[in-house]
């Protein structure tokens, strides 16, 4: 047993716990003046009781007391809600600075701002091998080339089975148990039931319980459209933030002469209203193209057909 300068007897070779303690106390009072130092203290031991657990929240707050403003990394988002718990009149519930959500946790994203994890995914979204599109990477190929969420579920061989209804072999969404056989993507349907919100008998959530709702009374996470300003239900998440259906449809559509070569295109950089240039000048993957005739333009079925042209189902037919 040996004594730290501040005379504290400790035993551990990694420094005295009882002077990182203090000294994460001593930040959180500067961040919050509201509190006395015994609240303080207890708000920093039932966030941080052991060691490692204190180590981790003094490494957060190590650059200042900032980090409990930011709620970011996690260990100081539990410490600004414990504040908070205990009567803080300074701090606020930290919010992710992209998307504007509460209660998730934060981490340091671009430039140091606090995140949520599905923003900070976003941020180190990359060109998808398969797809080509910009998403969050899920994993990666046989190649060793980055894959999204729906590419990687989709080409990875350990979920692909064969079918009990047509026989192919294909993701699989039900596995088979008591002589049950799997049942592929494309065959699944959820169980019917009339919907507690409709009324309507029809494939629900919740089938087996007193309260089923189905897919169109489903509630849907929204958020501000970085195009119009209207919550809603995104449609697409680009670089300039969550787009709702209406300007998701406008922006595929938005055609004219590219600044750049000249030619009748899709317009797409730079992001938003202004975009004057189109994929190809911008150096970015060509998305939502018509598989057929190669027309920019909104898809409406999984063969890659853009509208009537193409398309042997028409929207609206």
């Amino acid at each position: 047993m040996t004594r730290c300068p501040a005379g504290h007897q400790t035993a551990s070779s990694r420094g005295c716990l009882r002077c990182r303690r203090d000294q994460v106390a001593e930040i959180a009072a500067a961040a919050d003046g509201s509190l006395p130092g015994p609240v303080i203290e207890a708000a920093v031991d039932a966030v941080a009781p052991s060691g490692q657990a204190l180590r981790q929240l003094a490494l957060a707050l190590s650059a200042g007391p900032g980090a409990l403003a930011a709620g970011a990394p996690p260990v100081a988002g539990k410490l600004t809600a414990a504040l908070i718990a205990r009567g803080s009149t300074v701090l606020t519930v930290p919010a992710c600075t992209a998307c504007g959500r509460t209660g998730k946790p934060l981490f340091r994203g671009d430039a140091g701002a606090a995140v949520c994890q599905r923003c900070r995914s976003w941020q180190l979204a990359v060109t998808c091998a398969s797809c080509g599109k910009v998403r969050p990477r899920a994993g990666r190929d046989d190649a060793g080339q980055p894959a999204c969420e729906v590419c990687f579920r989709r080409d990875n061989p350990r979920r692909h089975r064969q079918c009990g209804a047509c026989g192919k072999t294909a993701p699989v969404a039900a596995r088979g148990r008591d002589d049950r056989p799997d049942i592929c993507v494309n065959c699944y349907k959820m169980p019917a039931a009339a919907c507690s919100i409709c009324g309507k008998t029809t494939e629900c959530n919740f089938a087996g319980t007193s309260h089923p709702v189905c897919v169109s009374c489903t509630p849907r996470a929204t958020a501000a459209c970085a195009r119009c300003g209207n919550d809603r239900p995104p449609a697409a998440r680009w670089p300039e933030g969550p787009v709702c259906d209406p300007c998701y449809t406008a922006a595929l559509r938005h055609r004219g002469a590219c600044a750049s070569c000249g030619q009748q295109r899709r317009l797409v950089a730079p992001p938003g209203l202004g975009a004057d240039t189109c994929a190809d000048c911008a150096g970015i993957p060509v998305t939502c193209a018509c598989g057929d005739c190669g027309t920019e333009d909104k898809l409406y079925e999984k063969a890659g057909a853009h509208g009537a042209e193409c398309s042997p189902t028409p929207p609206g037919t």
